[in-house]
């Protein structure tokens, strides 16, 4: 009896801090989703040039019409590096269709630089002069903050 008691204490006990774990994964779920703001190289342009509200609101737009052309583009390389990759399986490989392929890949990496080149100059044209002048300043930070973070060592060895 005394065996039965003990593990229905502990079997509470589990019960109620499963509870309060979840509990507190849903709250800081939450509270984190209700204090969510854009991060990254849109939040640091808008806090660095002091953009007014009707400039946050063109440089949304010009963000939103980049990150579509540039999802695209993704997409197209993701589905030409799949079909370059796929032919590792074939016994003879086609080497004007690897070429053709990796002219593509890179073909839509220039695409990817002009566009978002094209995107930060249509930012700037919506700069006051003095913004400009600081816009010029940061835009190297903004783009860094863009890139993809640099591979681990351990890949290196």
């Amino acid at each position: 009896m005394g065996n039965n008691k003990i593990y229905k204490v502990v079997i509470i006990l589990l019960l109620t801090l499963n509870g309060a774990s979840l509990g507190f994964i849903w709250w800081s779920f939450g509270k984190h989703q209700r204090h969510h703001e854009p991060r990254g190289p849109f939040m640091f342009i808008v806090r660095e040039l002091k953009m007014t509200d009707k400039q946050q609101d063109e440089y949304t737009i010009l963000r939103n019409e980049h990150h579509q052309k540039m999802l695209e583009i993704q997409q197209q390389t993701r589905n030409l590096r799949k079909r370059l990759f796929s032919s590792l399986k074939q016994a003879n490989i086609d080497s004007a269709n690897v070429a053709a392929l990796s002219d593509s890949i890179a073909f839509n990496q220039r695409q990817s630089e002009i566009i978002t080149f094209y995107h930060f100059k249509m930012v700037r044209a919506i700069c006051t002069e003095e913004q400009k002048k600081k816009f010029d300043v940061i835009i190297n930070d903004a783009i860094r903050m863009l890139a993809p973070p640099p591979p681990s060592q351990r890949h290196e060895q």
